[in-house]
């Protein structure tokens, strides 16, 4: 399939729940090839895309809370998006324009309401690149309250794979995020994110990049088992004092200098290692 738009958007004015989506091409996708964007105070649950291709793709998955509505002046409470598994995929991005950078996921509750239970598995990742130092060093993206919301109004992302914010769950396994020119952004960068696993996996890093993962006040991480496309001074940066709970293990450091450092409030306590090769 494809679109001017997304491939598939779901935008709830009600309940959507136990959707499927398997075996199908996206290609010429001038937004997100998924799009799920829960507003207006309904339930997405249990949703299952699997043995998916996406050409030509700005970006392939975003997720979204946001409360903006049509309707009344006060927008019904968000409620709940959980229970989103996508597994066997693979993604090659469009060439986009230099103040149009996304990551190729993108995750984005709000503030105390929170996206529930990420998973992907399987899923390889081709993007452009292009992302400058600077773009990476972006801490503050605004946050998606108030406003008629779109993918092309969100600004450049600090991520070239994997941005995502204010989620409880966060699992990806078998992951593989390359890009064709370099890019000198984090490959993953969580905030505000409860229990994150990223294992098995391996991701692009420049040597001008601040770090390959950057993690900003998020709690409960376990990253394991995972190696780079080249090299830089830092694996994992660490921010936040609210971060607590980090464990690396397994992960193959051999072309970095630090396996970790930590900045913003955090400290070395925070993060544990174990059986990575250095």
């Amino acid at each position: 399939m494809t679109s001017f738009r997304s491939g598939i958007r779901i935008n709830n004015l009600g309940d959507y729940n136990n959707i499927t989506v398997d075996n199908c091409v996206f290609h010429d996708i001038n937004d997100a090839a998924i799009k799920i964007q829960n507003r207006e105070g309904g339930r997405m649950e249990n949703f299952v895309f699997s043995n998916l291709i996406m050409k030509e793709v700005i970006c392939a998955v975003f997720l979204s809370f946001n409360d903006y509505t049509d309707g009344p002046t006060e927008p019904a409470p968000v409620r709940t998006m959980k229970n989103v598994t996508f597994n066997n995929i693979r993604v090659e991005s469009k060439t986009m324009q230099k103040d149009n950078l996304k990551s190729l996921i993108l995750i984005s509750g709000l503030p105390g309401q929170y996206i529930e239970n990420v998973t992907f598995s399987n899923f390889s990742i081709t993007a452009q690149g292009g992302g400058t130092f600077s773009d990476g060093e972006i801490r503050t993206v605004p946050e998606l309250r108030y406003i008629r919301y779109g993918l092309g109004a969100q600004q450049v992302v600090p991520a070239h794979g994997v941005y995502a914010r204010h989620v409880k769950g966060l699992y990806m396994n078998n992951m593989v995020m390359n890009t064709i020119t370099p890019d000198s952004r984090p490959a993953v960068v969580c905030n505000d994110v409860i229990d994150m696993e990223f294992s098995d996996s391996k991701a692009a890093v420049t040597p001008d990049a601040e770090c390959m993962i950057r993690l900003q006040n998020v709690q409960q991480a376990w990253i394991r088992n995972c190696q780079p496309f080249g090299g830089n001074a830092t694996f994992l940066q660490v921010e936040g004092e609210e971060s607590k709970e980090i464990l690396l293990s397994g992960n193959d450091l051999r072309r970095f200098e630090n396996p970790f450092k930590v900045f913003n409030g955090a400290t070395k306590a925070v993060v544990r290692t174990e059986n990575n090769i250095n």
